[in-house]
């Protein structure tokens, strides 16, 4: 009903399940294997932490992604982080947020086989990490090794941008087909509000 002109799935969830569609739109996964691979590419000896909802952890896609590259993933450890996203959508402050990725985190650590390397590679799977991206990066400071985070947030929004004419003139509203709590009407704007294109945000029940 609101005629776009293109369909863009930000979501790491959705973009998981994507396949499954005959005619897919692009998914935020494609740029996050992207930078995975660039990530292992360039830091050959530093681990990665990928953090994700339990769906896009479980379904491997960013592994399959980065497999086809012919590229070794044995340093890449996947870890689920149930509700973390509500959490944040919940949490203005980010303070929850920051005790949340701390317990996630210290499991993605043991799995590592009690490595303490010096510097890690956080990988934000979930689009909602990459609003307190300072949040995570603080939680993993607090358990020894320097983050260093990657965020496919901004490489997606780059390539949208790429891809649509007429960005400068774009206006974002924000729909959904079910009933947010008003904590969250009130904290997703915020969140999204010092990105440009998502200056003037308004939000719309529906």
């Amino acid at each position: 009903a609101e005629g776009p002109d293109g369909v863009f799935v930000a979501c790491n969830t959705l973009s998981a399940l994507l396949p499954a569609l005959a005619d897919p739109a692009p998914g935020i996964i494609e740029v996050g294997v992207d930078l995975l691979a660039e990530q292992l590419r360039a830091h050959p000896d530093e681990p990665v932490l990928l953090l994700g909802t339990e769906t896009t952890v479980r379904n491997e896609a960013h592994r399959r992604g980065l497999d086809r590259l012919g590229l070794d993933t044995s340093r890449l450890e996947a870890v689920a982080c149930p509700h973390l996203e509500t959490c944040i959508s919940r949490d203005p402050d980010g303070e929850a947020v920051q005790r949340a990725a701390t317990v996630f985190l210290q499991r993605g650590l043991e799995r590592l086989g009690g490595r303490s390397p010096a510097r890690i590679a956080l990988f934000l799977g979930c689009t909602h990490y990459g609003y307190r991206g300072e949040r995570f990066a603080a939680a993993l400071r607090s358990l020894g090794p320097e983050p260093r985070i990657l965020n496919p947030n901004r490489a997606f929004a780059q390539r949208i941008r790429a891809s649509l004419p007429a960005f400068e003139g774009l206006r974002v509203r924000f729909l959904s087909r079910y009933r947010p709590p008003r904590e969250e009407l009130e904290n997703v704007p915020r969140l999204l509000r010092p990105l440009p294109a998502t200056a003037g945000l308004r939000t719309r029940r529906g």
